[in-house]
């Protein structure tokens, strides 16, 4: 799964001691709402929200509670009408023995989602011994990611576009130097992290640049990417290099920012 978020919900004080004696808690609501997205769990919204007025109207009060839940399950939360009185609904169905809950099941999730996103030179040795467990497959699968000379050609047509706004004022005189410098910045970071995730040089070669769990990077990330570039400089482009001997045809930019150039339609790990 992706990242985690942190998010605060509020239930009945009587409800909140339930929750304490469950071993994971986070791990529970998760449960539910793949319950719920399986279809596994029938939910009357209008029984919820008057639940929970009758709650208020009752005087019994109220504890803010924080979880931690996948970032793409916090956007079905969203979609919910009444998250809280959701969370509410499954802590009372599970004390009235309505819904199974398998502990050791839900709390061995994390720890394989953990060792799973656990990439990097620490954990696996020298970047061409690296064998990425959430991409499947080492040498045998290296077709699946850019090679260098497509992402070679690809910079040459950026750095090109990159020129072209200082190419245009030199020629009527006009001092550039500064200009090239924002756009070399901004560009690569700003198409990197937007929904092509990729430059138009990229785009080009239909190539993307991933997460190491096939999604789209952020803007941070992106930045922390680029700002790597000056390992390329100066190893005189060793670092570029780097990419014709790591498994996963990364530069030295792409292992520490943790990213991947990869095929386009390639960039799902099921595959």
């Amino acid at each position: 799964m992706s990242n985690k978020v942190n998010k605060t919900i509020s239930i009945n004080e009587g409800l909140n001691s339930i929750t304490k004696g469950m071993p994971n808690f986070s791990g529970f609501v998760q449960h539910c709402i793949i319950g719920y997205l399986e279809g596994n769990m029938e939910i009357d919204w209008e029984q919820i929200h008057t639940q929970s007025k009758n709650g208020n109207d009752d005087g019994e009060s109220k504890k803010k509670k924080t979880i931690s839940i996948d970032e793409k399950l916090n956007e079905v939360t969203k979609e919910m009408p009444n998250f809280s009185g959701f969370v509410q609904h499954c802590i009372v169905a599970y004390t009235e023995g309505n819904i199974e809950i398998d502990w050791e099941e839900i709390n061995t999730q994390p720890n394989e989602e953990k060792k799973r996103t656990q990439f990097g030179v620490n954990e696996f040795g020298y970047p061409n011994k690296m064998v990425y467990k959430g991409i499947g497959g080492s040498r045998e699968e290296r077709g699946r990611f850019a090679g260098f000379i497509p992402r070679t050609c690809a910079l040459l047509i950026d750095l090109l576009l990159i020129s072209i706004p200082s190419i245009l004022l030199s020629l009527v005189g006009v001092s550039s130097g500064v200009l090239f410098l924002i756009v070399g910045l901004v560009y690569p970071v700003l198409f990197n992290a937007s929904s092509w995730q990729a430059t138009p040089g990229k785009r080009l070669f239909g190539l993307v640049v991933t997460d190491y769990d096939g999604n789209r990077i952020s803007k941070k990330k992106a930045l922390k990417r680029h700002a790597l570039i000056f390992l390329i400089i100066i190893t005189f482009g060793f670092g570029y290099l780097a990419q014709l001997w790591t498994d996963h045809k990364q530069t030295n930019q792409d292992l520490i920012a943790r990213t991947l150039v990869v095929k386009k339609g390639m960039d799902n790990w099921a595959q």
